[in-house]
């Protein structure tokens, strides 16, 4: 099992749980955390803005790691056209049209165009199941998933938000939940879980998985 060795929280402005993300498994993998400003500089954050994940899978590519981001998202689509992928994606309206407000269009597809080209970043085009989360974990890697954060707390309404899975069993998850507030070690219900990860629609579903 791959064990987070540092604990890093978002920021008070709530925008860089994929930087905290990102900060914990550079320095489980490596020793070392490359700080707020070097995170968010690899991962491609825009002051005010959500992250999309694409920058930070080039990063951990380019630091020798092998990526697979499994989602049933059209990577080459997204390269064409991302308006209409993400609204194909979302399944609902009003959270493809904050997303789209979100995005920093032409630098996420120059992200994905080096996703696709990438030898260590495999891209897989379906919807992943807690089964194959699961088998992630068991072969030692490090497992990411988005969500919605409101969801995971039993809300209504859609945040994106991202998370790190440490373990999983029949019943229950043990996430890090980089905040606001932060919650490592984080028990939640395998329905509420998967709830979160599937909102709106199961499609949402993505699986990081970050290996060496």
């Amino acid at each position: 099992m791959a064990k987070i060795s540092v604990y890093i929280e978002n920021t008070e402005n709530n925008l860089r749980c994929v930087q905290a993300c990102f900060r914990m498994i550079m320095h489980s993998l490596t020793g070392k955390d490359p700080g707020q400003e070097k995170a968010d500089e690899l991962t491609g954050f825009r002051e005010g803005h959500g992250t999309w994940q694409f920058k930070m899978l080039v990063s951990f590519a380019e630091s020798g790691f092998n990526v697979i981001d499994h989602e049933k998202f059209d990577f080459n689509g997204f390269a064409k056209n991302p308006e209409e992928t993400i609204k194909a994606q979302a399944g609902d309206a009003i959270v493809a049209e904050k997303n789209i407000a979100d995005t920093d269009i032409e630098s996420e597809k120059k992200a994905i165009e080096e996703c696709l080209n990438h030898p260590n970043i495999l891209l897989k085009e379906s919807i992943p199941t807690i089964e194959d989360l699961n088998y992630h974990l068991n072969m030692g890697r490090y497992v990411l998933c988005a969500v919605n954060s409101l969801a995971l707390d039993n809300k209504s309404g859609h945040t994106g938000h991202m998370v790190i899975v440490e373990k999983s069993t029949m019943t229950e998850l043990i996430v890090h939940d980089p905040g606001i507030p932060p919650r490592f070690n984080r028990t939640v219900d395998i329905n509420t879980f998967k709830h979160a990860w599937m909102n709106p629609v199961e499609e949402m579903a993505n699986l990081i998985v970050v290996y060496t």
